[in-house]
Parts: C-alpha cells; sequence; structure tokens
C-alpha cells in the first residue's frame, strides 16, 4: 500500500486506513485504488477484502464493515445522512454497551435520532465523549490519516461464508493467524506479550479470552501454544467469526534487559511416553535456548523467501492444504 501513498495507517495486521488524495494522476481516484488493492489480496493471499471509501475516516471504516466479508461499499459526502440516519448507535465508535443503553433510555436507538439531539444537551449528559458522537453522528470527524501513530497491538480475524464447528478446523485457521501475525511483527521489529482470542457463535454473541505470556515474542508457535489454549476456554458451539489479537508490544530495536538465566525453550513436538537417551542410556537433556534459536533462525530464512516472492511461498505444514 505504501506504494500507492505514503499516508497509511496500520489498524491491525489485515486493516490500515489510506490518504489517497493526491494520487489521481498517478493510480487513479479512490475507488479505482480501492479495487486495485482488493484484486492484489486476492491475487498474493486468495483471500477477500473488504473495503470502504468515504471522505472521512469513521465514515471509511463504517463503510467497510457494512458489507464484510468480501464488500466495496462508497459512501459520497452527500450520501452521509441517509447511509447513517437508521443504522443503530452502537455503530458509533466510542459507543460501547453502557452508552448505548444510558442512549436507549433517553429512547435514543439509532444515529439519526442522536444527530436529531442538541449537542450541547449530549454533552452536558455525557461529557465530552458526548460531543465526540455527537459529531460522528453528523459524519464530523476531523481525524487525519497518521502515518507515525504508535503500534499497540496486532492481529486478525476472519468472518466464515459458513459457521464452523469443528475444532480441529478452527485450530488450523488460528495457526495461520499466529504465523501472519509473527511474520508481521517481526518485519515491523516488534513483539507483543498478551494475546487474545475472539470469537463469535452464530447467534452473533461475541466472546474474548486473553492471557499475558510471562514474556513478549514474535514466534508463531509461541503465539499458538497460548492462542490454542484460549480457543480451549471459548464454549462450544459453531463459529461465524474467529479473531486473534496480540498487544502490548516492545519495539525490539531498541536496547533492553535481557534475562540473567536466559529463556526456557519451547517445548519439544515428541511423544511424552518416550525419553530420548544416548549411547550410554542416559537421558538426554537439551541445552537450554537451542529450539528457540533453531526456530528464530528457520523463521529468518522463510521471512527473506516470503518478502521476495509473496507470503504464501513457506508455510508450515499444519496449516498446508495437501488437496491444493
Amino acid at each position: 500500500m505504501l506504494a500507492l501513498t505514503p499516508l497509511v495507517e496500520p489498524l491491525s495486521l489485515d486493516e490500515a486506513f489510506l490518504d489517497v488524495s493526491g494520487c489521481e494522476l498517478l493510480h487513479g481516484d479512490a475507488v479505482q485504488i480501492g479495487h486495485s488493492i482488493r484484486r492484489d489480496i486476492l491475487k498474493e493471499t486468495s483471500l477477500v477484502a473488504s473495503m470502504g471509501v468515504a471522505p472521512t475516516k469513521f465514515i471509511a471504516k463504517l463503510a467497510s464493515d457494512l458489507d464484510k466479508p468480501d464488500g466495496f461499499r462508497v459512501i459520497e459526502r452527500d450520501e452521509v445522512r441517509k447511509v447513517l440516519d437508521p443504522l443503530p448507535v452502537s455503530k458509533i465508535f466510542g459507543v460501547g454497551r453502557s452508552t448505548a443503553k444510558r442512549l436507549a433510555s433517553l429512547g435514543i436507538h439509532t444515529i439519526g435520532e442522536l444527530a436529531g439531539l442538541e449537542r450541547e444537551d449530549v454533552a452536558e449528559r455525557f461529557g465530552s465523549s458526548g460531543a465526540w458522537i455527537h459529531d460522528l453522528a453528523h459524519g464530523i470527524d476531523p481525524r487525519r490519516v497518521n502515518p507515525r501513530r504508535p503500534e499497540k497491538s496486532h492481529g486478525m480475524e476472519r468472518t466464515f461464508a459458513e459457521d464452523i464447528d469443528d475444532r480441529e478446523l478452527l485450530k488450523k485457521y488460528l495457526y495461520e493467524y499466529c504465523e501472519e501475525v509473527a511474520f508481521a511483527l517481526r518485519d515491523r521489529g516488534l513483539q507483543g506479550k498478551t494475546i487474545a482470542v475472539k470469537a463469535r457463535f452464530s447467534n452473533f454473541k461475541t466472546v474474548t479470552r486473553s492471557k499475558t505470556m510471562d514474556r513478549h515474542t514474535n514466534l508463531g508457535a509461541r503465539i499458538y501454544a497460548t492462542a490454542r489454549e484460549l480457543l480451549d476456554r471459548v464454549p462450544a458451539g459453531p463459529l461465524r467469526l474467529l479473531g486473534l489479537q496480540i498487544s502490548s508490544l516492545e519495539d525490539i530495536r531498541t536496547a533492553h534487559q535481557g534475562s540473567l538465566f536466559g529463556e526456557p525453550d519451547l517445548p519439544a513436538a515428541v511423544d511424552p511416553s518416550k525419553k530420548a537417551s544416548n549411547p550410554k542410556g542416559e537421558p538426554l537433556r537439551a541445552s537450554k535456548g537451542t529450539k528457540e534459536e533453531r526456530l528464530r533462525r528457520a523463521m529468518k530464512g522463510a521471512d527473506k523467501l516470503r518478502k521476495k516472492y509473496g507470503k504464501r511461498i513457506v508455510a508450515p505444514g499444519a496449516i498446508v492444504d495437501p488437496d491444493a
């Protein structure tokens, strides 16, 4: 996307704001650029993507969410009021469950109803956030695309074409997410510590499970070990959506204090009923960090191939479809 415009503000691994004003002579208008990005994503990853084109960040994000998972929605400036008015107030950024309940107690259920109130009245009831949500209800959003915004988290999620109840298949998808997110973290010189798994059921009930690890990482295997544990804590039932997020990010390109006693090794993928031994019959003891160092070297080589030939050129055997 940076080849199209330098004004790219990442929101997560698979979501970002782009300001393409002034790019018409090089790449076409915003609609043409949007279609081009969707084609490139499909070609490189075989995944569909939703796109929203609008005059402000709030309306663009809203537009991208309206026709997921494979939608392209354009909202012109003179269409904003028509699109916003019938939507529930929960579609406004900053209106959570608590605020939505307070608005409902006032008889306000749609964005149009909120926009019909006086701004001063909303600000008096809800403070500074009241003025903010009232402005958004009118499509007013002065925020500019900020390519230098500090990254707080990375993640990805997928809405399935059909609900999935097969936990082994869901774990395969989750493993794929972990590898994608880990690659993005390494590419940006980051690593994270808090893992969250998001699950949405067929009745649209959404649950989130999270855990903070003992140290930061950007290795897919480590992220998946925690993510799989979190998925096991999600109640049984067919899922419409599955997502992964890693936060508490740190920049590994800056100096930081290491552990005095080193880091524990990754768990070995061996049969726990069997014990390895040397020719004398004595149990083998793996040296600290050996498996982790090998994995890091392997990922470094794999990342070089991905950057040169595309992300799909190298993938763990666990997520490769043998029939593909």
